[in-house]
């Protein structure tokens, strides 16, 4: 995978660093403060490149595309077009998202990707943390709770057409989403499988004329994570709000696998920052 991406990270009022990475990266900035983050891609009309916008607590939001024809045109979402602070450039060698004058609304995630072959795929993202800044609303998404070796089923309702691509996307905390399964949108119902995911033969997708649904058999640690169903459609990638996987009672098991985090990411403390001023009653 990293044969397609590497990733730049330019700020704009510091001067100029240059950083290859390999997980996902925290870009501590000010309010005002104007940022560009980079991918490095291998130049090829044979996929289209993408920038996705990941909130806490919500699924990607595709900010632009690049749809693999043979120009530089940059097909915006309206919702990021229209403040002009939002600008993607697309080069031979590179393919770039730059921020200006930043707001509290663009703290997140960031991950540039590519479909190619029907298959997405993401880079490990970058997330941008605003320093001195307090988070005090957050929307959550569905939680389901369930403990290890219990089988759960999630749906996604859809409109009957073969006009697109269904997905089904699992996301690990920390890590950018990965491609589970996907129906390509043609007239039955073949079901194809990421390698990782068709090995184990517990994550079982399946289509009908209404439903896209995902069944996970006997839960397992590694289970945990929030889950999207997603669409790709004349271009452009949609995902659903989430579902997020909870076992109960998991924290010792995760402490013996060595699998709990050392460090609290932004977002954490932030939340906890939050929590800890309403419970003293401090005024925002």
């Amino acid at each position: 995978f990293f044969n397609y991406f590497k990733f730049l990270v330019i700020f704009f009022f510091t001067g100029v660093i240059l950083t290859d990475f390999l997980h996902l990266q925290t870009v501590r900035a000010q309010l005002g403060d104007s940022l560009s983050l980079e991918c490095s891609i291998k130049p090829s009309y044979q996929y289209t490149l993408f920038w996705f916008k990941q909130t806490p607590g919500e699924a990607p939001q595709n900010i632009a595309f690049w749809s693999g024809n043979f120009n530089d045109d940059i097909y915006y979402n309206d919702k990021f077009n229209q403040s002009g602070r939002y600008q993607v450039k697309k080069s031979i060698n590179f393919f770039s998202l730059s921020i200006i004058s930043l707001e509290i609304t663009d703290m997140g995630t960031y991950y540039c990707g590519v479909v190619r072959q029907r298959n997405i795929l993401f880079g490990n993202g970058t997330e941008i943390c605003l320093t001195n800044v307090i988070l005090a609303d957050f929307l959550h998404l569905q939680t389901v709770r369930a403990q290890l070796g219990d089988s759960l089923s999630l749906e996604c309702s859809i409109k009957p057409s073969y006009q697109y691509t269904l997905f089904w996307f699992k996301q690990s905390p920390g890590e950018a989403p990965q491609n589970i399964a996907f129906w390509s949108g043609n007239f039955n119902d073949d079901i194809h499988y990421d390698d990782k995911f068709n090995r184990s033969e517990r994550y079982q997708v399946k289509k009908s004329i209404n439903f896209f649904s995902l069944s996970i058999i006997s839960l397992e640690i590694t289970d945990m994570g929030t889950y999207y169903c997603g669409v790709v459609r004349q271009r452009n990638i949609l995902f659903g709000n989430g579902t997020e996987i909870c076992l109960k009672s998991n924290l010792d098991s995760l402490r013996r696998q060595g699998k709990t985090p050392k460090k609290k990411s932004c977002r954490e403390k932030m939340e906890e920052t939050f929590e800890k001023a309403v419970q003293r009653e401090i005024p925002f």
